[in-house]
């Protein structure tokens, strides 16, 4: 895959550039920060198994995601994770899960490939 195209801009705020941060916990009001040139977001809470925490974007327009590229810090980043996608921001599918995630951190960049055909927002 030669032509990859990045799908989110830049945000400068959690509704910015006809895009919106989705998180399932409402004080990370700074979500964006992880789609700034910054890079960089700490949530103030974790999930557990009976109460995942959520963050995505819902982009500007339906679009097919091949690749999803995570950069990790001191902290790491999760082992097990899902990727969804919905097409109304109502009903989510799941794309892809994600389990035993080798562990990296320090700006290590880990790319993922996703098993997708369909456009989501």
């Amino acid at each position: 895959m030669d032509n990859l195209v990045s799908l989110i801009k830049p945000m400068t705020s959690n509704i910015d550039k006809n895009q919106e941060v989705i998180t399932s916990n409402t004080t990370d009001s700074l979500a964006w920060q992880l789609f700034s040139d910054n890079h960089k977001f700490i949530s103030t809470s974790a999930g557990t198994n009976a109460s995942p925490s959520i963050l995505g974007i819902k982009l500007s327009k339906p679009s097919i995601v091949k690749k999803l590229f995570i950069t990790a810090d001191s902290y790491g980043f999760p082992r097990n994770f899902e990727f969804h996608g919905s097409k109304d921001s109502i009903t989510w599918n799941t794309i892809q899960s994600y389990t035993n995630v080798p562990y990296v951190y320090d700006g290590t960049v880990a790319e993922f490939d996703v098993n997708n055909n369909e456009p989501y927002l």
